[in-house]
């Protein structure tokens, strides 16, 4: 299990800094949502943290987007979400 999370962590890192397509995860439903949920809310958060135009009110309406993201992660997984 361990080697399976930590291979979910280093695809959903990938994705977050490289972009591209969205990975596919199986299993529980919830578990498979909430982890797509805190992966685009972490790179919506990047992205705009990369871009010199994104304004405060922007950047700070996506950080509390992905904290919201991360605590239903946590529900759902029992762990915080380490990005």
């Amino acid at each position: 299990m361990k080697n399976d999370l930590n291979e979910a962590l280093r695809t959903a890192g990938l994705f977050i800094a490289e972009g591209g397509k969205r990975p596919s995860f199986s299993g529980d439903d919830a578990q498979v949502a909430a982890i797509r949920r805190v992966m685009l809310a972490s790179r919506n958060l990047y992205e705009a943290l990369q871009d010199k135009k994104a304004t405060l009110s922007v950047i700070t309406t996506l950080l509390d987007e992905k904290r919201c993201m991360a605590v239903e992660y946590e529900k759902v997984f029992g762990h915080p979400w380490c990005f």
